[in-house]
């Protein structure tokens, strides 16, 4: 089955949004967008759905069966009224895009921590297989006593080879699971404080836009509260559905959410605030913005903390070898002396 990525995904909504904003029928802006051709990145999806639709699957169907974004939500949002469809394709896009930028922004500023971990390795690796076995051989032809930290060195050279392989398939296994078992994942991170306190930020903000965005269909109210629930940390989201099953309004889901710590106090009060004025959904737009910029401040005092531990470690490590390596000399020079 053919699916789309999220980039594409946020431009196909960008799409669908101003034709049926002109007024066009979805199934119409989809014709359109299928015969596009080979040239567009949406292309391929687009002409899936539109076969689809032809099978006599509805627009709706069609679209949340290839549009992996769209799961959990009702097929029958794309039956109303035009620029309620728009509306809604529109905002899916805003709340999209937001949250690619800030995982891009994570992403992008691991790459210094990365690096570091990767000389880090590579420099073990050459001290290992290259510099401590002469080391060694040279003190076994002097014979004698060797201090305790240059056994321990010569040790980890000697089962280097023997163990030196599950570091990186170490890592590799960490990717493997991270992308099958997110949810193993996610639920180990739960359990670290400082990932807890940013993951908690992170999740609470894509599911206050996402009720944001579903406040504006008509749609049942358990309907929209399980599509919002559909945030990117899947062990924050099962909770979420869970919650959403079991709360009977819009005031008993946050503050039974508060209770769990994932949504903070502020929102169980703007949300009052938001049903008295009939500005709920606006409360939870201000309110996840407000919770998207403390989430990177928090993660950008993280990073603050994170570079110069590294460093350190770094220099630690390498630090302990070359000092290790070196103090048979030094005792040798002592004795002379």
């Amino acid at each position: 089955m053919r699916y789309i990525k999220t980039d594409h995904a946020n431009l196909l909504f960008r799409q669908l949004a101003a034709m049926t904003a002109s007024g066009m029928t979805m199934v119409e802006a989809i014709t359109v967008l299928a015969e596009e051709g080979e040239g567009s990145p949406v292309s391929g999806v687009v002409s899936a759905i539109r076969k689809e639709i032809e099978r006599g699957t509805s627009p709706g169907e069609a679209i949340i069966k290839y549009i992996p974004q769209l799961r959990g939500l009702s097929p029958g949002v794309f039956s109303q009224g035009l620029g309620t469809i728009s509306q809604v394709l529109r905002q899916m896009a805003e709340f999209s895009e937001k949250r690619a930028v800030l995982r891009r922004f994570m992403v992008l500023s691991m790459v210094y921590p990365a690096f570091l971990i990767t000389v880090l390795f590579g420099v073990l690796t050459l001290l290992m297989i290259v510099v401590i076995p002469m080391f060694s051989s040279m003190y076994a032809e002097i014979g004698g006593v060797l201090p305790l930290p240059t056994r321990i060195v010569m040790a980890l050279s000697r089962h280097f080879w023997v163990f030196g392989w599950i570091i990186p398939a170490g890592i590799v296994a960490i990717i493997v699971i991270a992308q099958r078992k997110r949810i193993w994942l996610h639920a180990l991170a739960d359990r670290i404080p400082a990932l807890r306190t940013l993951n908690r930020k992170i999740a609470a903000a894509e599911f206050l836009r996402n009720l944001s965005a579903t406040a504006t269909m008509n749609i049942a109210p358990r309907e929209a509260w399980q599509h919002a629930a559909a945030v990117s940390n899947e062990f924050y989201a099962s909770t979420l559905r869970d919650h959403a099953a079991r709360a009977d309004n819009i005031s008993h889901l946050i503050d039974s959410l508060g209770q769990t710590g994932l949504i903070p106090p502020i929102v169980r009060h703007a949300v009052r605030a938001g049903e008295r004025s009939g500005t709920i959904a606006t409360a939870f737009q201000e309110i996840a913005a407000y919770m998207e910029q403390d989430a990177e401040k928090t993660y950008n005092r993280y990073l603050v903390f994170l570079h110069p531990v590294m460093i350190i470690l770094l220099g630690i490590i390498v630090g302990f070898c070359i000092i290790a390596l070196y103090m048979p000399i030094f005792q040798l020079g002592s004795v002379a002396s």
